[in-house]
């Protein structure tokens, strides 16, 4: 047995590529306290795998199942502890997960191996981190084409990578749970590193990574095609084995699906039921459509956010906005987000409706995402008890900061979060009636803390840029020079 680590390794995640050859036993340990005192996962005669716990002379098994594996093959072996819940993935694929509390204080992790030759090959240690919010959605490449233009855009995309954006520019404690494909190195892997987005949250698939094309409309509307076709895709959307530890202690959960996997929703607002977090539903727009109104519906009812924007809600309840409004409205849940382009949304509940702005200080780039990234802010001000304002405000404001650039909003930019502040300060004070903000009242501190105490906001960063002599942090910008928001 070989090891590294000690005993103030406690929760972690252990990812390696094993290649067995003539053995009877060979696998990985973790929390090791040595070879008397560990976890072992062990491959066992080409046919089984086991999750033991080794206790000096005694070896409790806590889980088996059939596996058969090749000798001279690569597996992809990723093991997780997580407190008591212990988690196994082979190739991408959960294999077993047990809960058991023997060992829960920190040790080591490495290899074992009884008898023969074992080959471990880039191997890595990461530590696992409770998020509180979980965005549940692919991760891909976008290939976008806009009509009337021969160039062509490729971009980390997809409604997961948007919606992390949208909902980190408001909290740190974000994880995106999706697949990762085997190229994802090279593909994702340096738009990851580049935002700082944690992978914990995520498990790993044995294919390429998806990647769609995304081809805009004159109208606006866009067409996407799974280059891969979708069962593919499929294969990197979180099922509930994927979802089950990370939503145990989640406060809130954003979730773009069809509403046509009863399989999966039963299950889900089953998980819902045990841990108690609030779910905000995107329509996917797929499920938009007259036939399918009873089963939007239904499912509606069970969630706490609502997201659809003005097609989806037009090609469900037909042309008449005020009937779409009203049919919205008597769903009863406690929010729905109308997402309506450049005009806004309305946030609307049971017994009020508010309207928001969209945020025209940012120029209009690329589109794409803006819903996704809008729909898991208001997540977020949702669960962190804000107003309808406030949180309708803080959609305006991810849209406003991932249509101005094509990918996501720069997140290791410590710029991007300072906009996000000022914008949020900015509308806070038009909420109180002032037409506009003059500069001696931006430069003004008291004013701007006052405004902070009414309205507290996550980042909490200093004023500085609000002081800059001759320059107004916070002003009007002419909406007939930028565009709005279009989600």
């Amino acid at each position: 047995m070989v090891t590294i680590g000690t005993q103030d390794w406690t929760d972690y995640r252990l990812t390696t590529n094993l290649l067995f050859s003539l053995h009877e036993s060979a696998g990985v340990v973790f929390r090791s306290k040595g070879l008397q005192i560990h976890y072992a996962l062990k491959f066992e005669g080409a046919s089984t795998l086991s999750l033991v716990y080794q206790n000096h002379g005694n070896c409790t098994l806590l889980k088996e199942v059939p596996f058969s594996y090749e000798q001279d093959r690569l597996y992809n072996v990723v093991v997780e502890a997580d407190g008591p819940a212990l988690s196994v993935w082979i190739d991408g694929k959960l294999i077993m997960e047990c809960i058991d509390d023997s060992l829960q204080c920190g040790g080591g992790a490495g290899y074992i191996i009884d008898e023969g030759t074992m080959v471990a090959r880039d191997s890595s240690l990461r530590g696992v981190r409770k998020m509180q919010y979980i965005i549940i959605s692919t991760a891909v490449v976008d290939e976008i084409h806009f009509p009337g233009n021969s160039s062509v855009v490729e971009a980390g995309g997809g409604a997961g990578l948007y919606a992390y954006a949208g909902a980190r520019l408001w909290h740190p404690s974000v994880g995106l749970c999706c697949g990762k494909g085997k190229d994802f190195s090279e593909t994702l892997k340096p738009i990851f590193e580049k935002h700082n987005i944690p992978d914990s949250c995520m498990f790993n698939v044995h294919a390429e990574t998806p990647k769609t094309i995304v081809n805009y409309q004159e109208d606006g509307e866009r067409i996407e095609t799974p280059v891969y076709g979708k069962n593919h895709y499929e294969l990197f959307v979180a099922g509930i084995d994927e979802l089950e530890v990370p939503l145990s202690e989640a406060k809130g959960a954003y979730l773009f699906k069809e509403a046509e996997d009863s399989a999966f929703w039963e299950a889900l607002f089953s998980l819902k039921k045990e841990y108690g977090f609030s779910l905000l539903w995107e329509l996917s727009a797929s499920s938009a459509k007259p036939g399918s109104l009873g089963l939007v519906e239904s499912i509606a009812s069970q969630v706490e956010i609502l997201s659809l924007n003005r097609s989806e809600a037009h090609a469900l309840y037909g042309e008449d906005e005020q009937a779409v409004i009203e049919r919205l409205r008597g769903l009863g849940i406690p929010l729905v987000f109308y997402r309506r382009g450049k005009q806004g949304a309305l946030m609307i509940a049971k017994d009020e409706i508010v309207s928001v702005p969209s945020d025209f200080s940012y120029a209009l780039v690329d589109p794409t995402g803006a819903g996704n990234s809008s729909s898991a802010a208001v997540l977020v001000g949702f669960c962190e008890g804000k107003t309808l304002y406030e949180i309708g405000i803080m959609g305006s404001i991810a849209a406003g900061s991932n249509i101005s650039q094509f990918g996501i909003a720069p997140l290791s930019d410590q710029a991007t979060f300072d906009k996000a502040e000022e914008r949020y300060v900015y509308f806070m004070h038009q909420e109180k009636g002032g037409e506009s903000m003059r500069s001696d009242e931006i430069r003004n501190k008291a004013a701007i803390k006052e405004i902070h105490a009414r309205y507290p906001y996550y980042h909490n960063v200093p004023e500085r840029g609000l002081e800059i002599e001759g320059r107004p942090a916070l002003t009007q910008i002419d909406p007939e020079k930028k565009l709005g928001s279009m989600f």
